[in-house]
């Protein structure tokens, strides 16, 4: 099985990650139970991977003490293998 789709589309349709670093374990909390998709929990900071659910995004950050918030950058790899359904291990 063969999909063509061209570097522009992938982009779009790829994931974006986010590193938000809050202010309370109670903000982690609320990050965890919002339904958003929790990458990866290190003490405060919570990585948060967002496709398109950009306003249900903001509106959780905006119930916490956000203290920063930084893009994960993603290799072509990671793009390719979510884009084919795997994890890259």
């Amino acid at each position: 099985l063969v999909a063509v789709e061209d570097v522009h589309s992938l982009k779009e349709s790829q994931r974006k990650v986010y590193l938000v670093t809050v202010g309370s374990s109670e903000d982690v909390d609320t990050l965890k139970a919002s339904g958003l998709e929790t990458v990866r929990i290190d003490g405060n900071n919570v990585e948060i991977a967002v496709t398109s659910n950009y306003q249900e995004f903001l509106e959780v950050l905006g119930q916490c003490k956000v203290i920063g918030l930084d893009v994960v950058s993603q290799s072509l790899e990671e793009v390719f293998m979510k884009y084919y359904g795997q994890e890259v291990g």
